[in-house]
């Protein structure tokens, strides 16, 4: 206990009330200036009167239990002790009657909207007890800071002690005043404790004393601007796209965008998560993307609202590499030589064996002699609906039929298509395979050549790509010969 009261002085609890007491002030000014305001800037002085009230709260708490220390356990008996503890006591007993309230009006402020429900019927009585704390606090102050700074005695006098109300009470309605018209001037002291401020003043103690006084009042004021400047600037950090996972689907060069984005906010605050469902996420490009390119995912947002609820976005842009679409053959040349290599041969292999399947049959040729099979055409066709291709080889063929009666020598047209052409899908290339297929292309004129053969197999099928043509200028027509 005796370490205890080393620190429990009575110096340092006169400055401790005075600076309760200049809290108390501040405290009451805000209070007048945002009262009837609702402006953002109204609101970030009530967020920074909540932050003064629990600030004022725990000195309140530790001069109640100093001065009960004093008194009940130091034995210590003065009317001076007793009127400072009485004002501390009112103000801290306020200060509980409001204490939830001012609690659930902090979390509104800063967003939390449901605190809202926890407020009890004491809510109708928070301006009077804030107040009443308020007045206590200063009442407190204004006769701490006369016994440290003026008086310099243990006890009052009855003189000193109705000054200090009348003192008191005039600085209360000051401050009022001066909040309610946000000028004015504080009206002036009694005119003896005005008089005994000036003698006091032009003494060498005094001067040194206000000179202490105006650095640690210039102190109190640069610390409380710069928290209110720190509460009206700060901002909560909220990161849009660093949590989006983006898949692309589709083909290369046509692909699609997937955003799936799980932002990090407070799920409490209901005006913040309406924010983060709003926010709209683009990709450049997109429905026309291929592997490969570097492209941006945009979160566009209301830079109003986020400046209404001081929110600071980050990463609102994020540059993402697109991969994993399924690479398509658009053209011919698209597809890789490896694969197509072995196109030509495995058409002209299947169309052979196709021209000699009726050799010896029941009601066929007894031989057929393939004298030619000459690839004049190569065609490709893309589908953009399968993301698949196909290609077409255009033959002329000269076949000799011979049976017990005649012999025939045909000149016709086949083309062979290998399909589907795609980087999913190995092409099975043997001559009965299901990806290759032989078809006739019956010219009944008499008289055929190339180019009508290519004419027709382009009018069969739509969007053919030329890869190649090799036409002769000759006319070609069937001969029979008879035994």
């Amino acid at each position: 206990m005796e370490n205890l009261k080393r620190y429990i002085t009575r110096k340092n609890l006169l400055m401790t009330s005075f600076i309760t007491g200049v809290i108390g002030v501040v405290m009451l000014l805000i209070y007048f200036l945002t009262i009837n305001t609702m402006s953002a800037s109204a609101l970030s002085m009530l967020s920074f009167l909540c932050i003064l009230f629990y600030v004022s709260f725990f000195l309140l708490l530790l001069l109640t239990a100093a001065y009960a220390f004093h008194i009940f356990y130091d034995k210590q008996r003065s009317t001076t002790l007793y009127v400072l503890a009485g004002c501390t006591v009112v103000g801290l007993l306020a200060s509980l009657f409001s204490i939830s309230t001012v609690n659930v009006i902090f979390q509104v402020i800063n967003g939390n909207f449901s605190a809202i429900w926890s407020l009890s019927a004491s809510a109708l009585n928070v301006d009077f007890w804030l107040i009443i704390m308020m007045i206590g606090q200063i009442a407190a102050g204004v006769l701490a800071g006369y016994l440290r700074f003026v008086k310099k005695a243990e006890e009052l006098s009855s003189e000193d002690l109705s000054q200090m109300q009348d003192t008191a009470k005039q600085v209360g309605d000051a401050a009022a005043t001066a909040a309610r018209k946000a000028a004015g001037s504080v009206s002036e002291g009694t005119a003896k404790l005005s008089e005994k401020w000036k003698n006091y003043y032009h003494t060498e103690k005094g001067k040194k004393t206000v000179r202490l006084v105006g650095i640690a009042a210039v102190v109190v004021i640069v610390v409380i601007i710069a928290i209110s400047i720190w509460s009206a600037t700060r901002t909560t950090p909220i990161d849009l796209t660093s949590s989006c996972e983006v898949t692309f689907e589709g083909y290369d060069g046509e692909g699609d965008a997937y955003i799936n984005c799980d932002v990090d906010y407070d799920i409490n605050n209901p005006q913040i998560a309406s924010f983060v469902y709003d926010v709209e996420y683009t990709i450049d490009n997109d429905g026309a993307l291929s592997n490969g390119d570097k492209v941006i995912l945009h979160a566009d947002y209301s830079e109003e609202t986020a400046r209404n609820l001081k929110l600071g976005v980050e990463n609102a842009e994020r540059e993402i590499t697109v991969e994993g679409l399924t690479e398509v053959y658009r053209t011919y040349e698209d597809i890789p030589k490896e694969v197509s290599d072995g196109f030509a041969s495995a058409a002209q292999a299947a169309l052979e064996a196709e021209l000699k399947e009726d050799e010896g049959s029941t009601f066929g040729p007894d031989t057929i002699t393939i004298n030619s099979c000459e690839n004049i055409g190569v065609y490709y066709q893309y589908s953009s609906s399968w993301g698949e291709g196909s290609v077409y080889y255009l033959f002329r063929t000269d076949v000799t039929e011979e049976d017990e009666y005649s012999v025939d020598n045909i000149i016709d047209y086949y083309y062979v298509s290998i399909d589907p052409i795609s980087s999913e899908y190995t092409l099975d290339l043997a001559v009965d395979s299901d990806d290759i297929y032989v078809s006739g292309m019956y010219l009944y004129d008499d008289e055929k050549n190339d180019a009508q053969a290519g004419e027709w197999l382009k009018s069969y099928y739509s969007d053919l790509q030329v890869v190649s043509e090799n036409f002769s200028d000759e006319t070609y027509q069937d001969t029979t010969t008879e035994k």
